[in-house]
């Protein structure tokens, strides 16, 4: 049947349509946002998050927006903000925006909810780490390293993430030092820097030659209190390395940017799954920082030694 072609005419026209509808079906721009409880300027974690999200707009051309300094009160609000302004992605950067994200989640099916160090959330993703892996690690080298036998961990709150991560430190500073003691200190405050600085010396008063600060900006507290008394200091969420060089003695880093970056990738290939996923040393998004000039090489080599023991399965925790 040969077609006139007034009807060529039309059916060239329909078939543009449905490839233009098409092409903007699967070129929507991905709206992705991030709620912080601290500043994003605090050399740890929320930074490194932060720095993640700016990545992740340039490598996937997504559009982003952020709130930071969000207290816990205020979380479910700021998340549902975002959700009903049609955010694809928000990212709750902290354990405690677990409850917030859930109710979020259950009130806005269409936004995929993500909690970053958080608890399994239902109806969320979640993005973990080993978190007993790393604080081993930081254990066994604080526990080969001390003079004293002690060592100190400050952190704000016992979220689980940091439950973890003391169990680990506390079994791998007795490995290291069998017999020794680990404080533990809370402030109830992830950002005060004058609180972390008043337990840091606490626990220096006492003895304590390493202190592990579980924190974000009040970190810079622990630092200076380091920085006073001449000791040592590892972290999780930070490499102490860049900015603090005397003080850190290694740090085990959980890199929040990459994993970030990784969710997102993940979303925009329909990839990311409401569950919870769980990162370990020796990967992109988990990896340590430089050692101290002072490590002796004997004890880097074990501190290897005990991540591929853990990797590999040998070593159990």
């Amino acid at each position: 049947m040969r077609l006139s072609k007034r009807m060529l005419a039309v059916l060239a026209i329909i078939v543009f349509v449905i490839v233009t509808m098409e092409i903007n079906a699967t070129s929507k721009t991905l709206k992705v946002a991030a709620v912080f409880p601290g500043i994003v300027t605090d050399q740890a974690g929320m930074q490194i998050t932060y720095e993640g999200l700016l990545k992740a707009e340039k490598a996937f051309n997504i559009e982003t927006a952020y709130s930071e300094k969000v207290p816990q009160a205020d979380q479910l609000e700021a998340m549902s903000d975002y959700a009903r302004r049609g955010y694809d992605l928000i990212f709750g950067v902290g354990g405690e925006f677990t409850d917030a994200a859930k109710r979020v989640a259950r009130r806005y099916p269409d936004s995929f909810l993500i909690v970053i160090n958080g608890a399994p959330t239902e109806g969320c993703a979640t993005l973990n780490y080993n978190n007993k892996q790393f604080g081993y690690v930081l254990g066994f080298t604080a526990g080969k390293w001390t003079k004293t036998g002690k060592a100190g961990i400050v952190s704000a709150m016992a979220l689980p993430v940091v439950l973890d991560a003391i169990d680990g430190f506390k079994k791998g500073f007795e490995r290291g030092h069998p017999g020794g003691e680990v404080y533990i200190a809370y402030t109830n405050d992830f950002d005060d820097v004058a609180k972390a600085k008043e337990a840091a010396l606490n626990q220096i008063a006492r003895g304590t030659d390493v202190i592990l600060p579980f924190l974000d900006n009040g970190m810079v507290g622990v630092l200076k209190a380091a920085k006073e008394k001449d000791i040592k200091c590892e972290a999780v969420w930070a490499n102490l390395s860049k900015h603090w060089p005397k003080q850190n003695l290694l740090c085990t880093i959980c890199d929040f940017g990459e994993y970030l970056n990784w969710a997102v990738e993940k979303a925009t290939k329909g990839e990311l799954k409401r569950k919870d996923y769980i990162n370990g040393l020796g990967t992109k998004m988990g990896y340590l920082s430089e050692f101290n000039d002072e490590v002796p090489e004997d004890l880097k080599d074990e501190v290897l030694k005990v991540i591929e023991d853990l990797n590999s399965g040998r070593l159990k925790i």
